[in-house]
């Protein structure tokens, strides 16, 4: 099995885009990692340099 993380880095629209994304992986039968310190398959990183704090992230 494909296994997958998403990582959001940034502001609060990355969120909303990353609960879509990983829907959209679960919705093609890949499956979530539970750990954040690696990933097997598919790595997405979703970020964004719009605010100071996102950039400093």
């Amino acid at each position: 099995m494909v296994t997958f993380t998403v990582t959001t880095l940034g502001c609060k629209a990355n969120q909303y885009d990353s609960e879509l994304i990983h829907g959209s992986l679960v919705a093609l039968g890949y499956a979530p990692r539970d750990d954040r310190h690696g990933c097997d398959d598919v790595c997405v990183i979703n970020t964004c340099a719009v605010t100071g704090e996102s950039e400093a992230q």
